[in-house]
């Protein structure tokens, strides 16, 4: 169908096409915010619901045997309930029961590219056209994951340390208690050293699991259980540096954010299309294309199937289009406040009317 009708078309010229489409979205996968990894389940009723802007536009300039092509999809949601079905806690640390977390999400995928037609080919069954090319593709991302802490994560850290010298300072053994101290200024200089934040939590907990197992040492009649409170605290520091408000104030009560902060990227892609005419007017399409080509921590996918029929709306020729899509995205990066990413797939039936002239 579109592969014929350019064909006709390009001996006097460009044909064009613009439209916009409905996309019927699951959301699966996980977003990671300032090393916290947060599990997404997203049905077509949440994305309803949670909507508060949505733009979607597609457009071809077709020629002879060139396709010049533009797909733009932004959305911008506000989630709660049962969205985030599972959180990668730091130790010891619980979400309230009787507390749902809350994600806000804001999507914009930018696309552009140009197929050229390899082969045309006819046959009993109708026409087949096969199309490959390259373009870009721009992600722009951000989530903010909210979460509602027990209460028992909640301690003044520095009366905590406070107390500990204090008790230390009990030791009788000098040797001991020197050692203790030196252990205990060391936590205080981890604590207070912006690039603890970078640390991935896995390297946290490694962290904390040495600097245990040396304070152990430090009195062997039991009075280091006071230095080991510091690992506790050390842990509870890498909690409140993951946790931050919107406006980058600490935690609000026991309410605190994760942000992943914008992350964006442009993924060089190649593209194939496919579309086979089986009847005057009536065709069906598969689109595919990948991007990124770095599996461990940039890649983007994406494949389509419709159904296509030509008609007439206001005095216009369209193509009315229903099928599937599915989109993947895999991003992983670190910065000042830890690792960040997502890790999702976006599918679901989709449903598309454009204009041509």
């Amino acid at each position: 169908m579109r592969a014929e009708s350019a064909t006709i078309e390009g001996a006097q010229g460009w044909e064009y096409e613009i439209g916009s489409y409905a996309w019927a979205l699951w959301v699966q996968g996980d977003v990671t915010a300032n090393d916290l990894k947060a599990d997404l389940y997203i049905t077509p009723v949440d994305l309803i619901d949670a909507a508060k802007f949505g733009l979607t536009t597609t457009f071809e300039a077709r020629k002879d045997r060139f396709t010049f092509y533009g797909d733009i999809l932004y959305a911008d949601f506000g989630f709660d309930g049962d969205v985030v079905r599972d959180i990668d806690l730091p130790y010891d640390v619980t979400v309230r029961a009787d507390a749902a977390a809350s994600l806000d999400y804001r999507l914009g995928i930018y696309q552009g590219g140009a197929l050229y037609e390899l082969y045309d080919l006819p046959s009993a069954y109708g026409d087949t056209s096969i199309s490959v090319g390259a373009g870009a593709r721009w992600v722009r991302q951000e989530a903010q994951i909210g979460l509602s802490f027990d209460i028992s994560a909640r301690s003044n850290l520095a009366n905590r340390l406070d107390r500990i010298e204090t008790t230390i300072n009990r030791i009788e053994n000098r040797q001991e208690r020197t050692q203790a101290l030196a252990q205990l200024n060391a936590l205080r200089d981890k604590l207070l050293d912006r690039r603890i934040s970078r640390a991935s939590s896995e390297d946290a907990q490694r962290r904390a699991s040495r600097l245990e197992k040396r304070l152990n040492r430090v009195d062997r009649r039991g009075q280091a259980l006071a230095a080991i409170e510091a690992v506790q605290d050390f842990r509870l520091a890498l909690l409140q540096r993951q946790l931050v408000l919107a406006n980058g104030g600490g935690a609000n009560g026991n309410y605190a954010f994760a942000t992943t902060d914008v992350m964006q990227w442009v993924d060089p892609v190649i593209a194939t299309r496919v579309t086979h005419e089986f009847k005057e007017g009536e065709a069906v399409t598969f689109m595919g294309d990948i991007g990124g080509f770095n599996a461990d921590r940039n890649l983007s996918w994406q494949v389509q199937l419709t159904y296509d029929r030509e008609g007439t709306l206001f005095g216009f020729d369209t193509t009315s289009s229903f099928g599937y899509r599915a989109l993947g995205l895999l991003y992983d990066d670190t910065d000042f406040g830890g690792s960040r990413g997502v890790d999702v797939v976006l599918h679901g039936p989709i449903a598309e009317i454009a204009f041509r002239w």
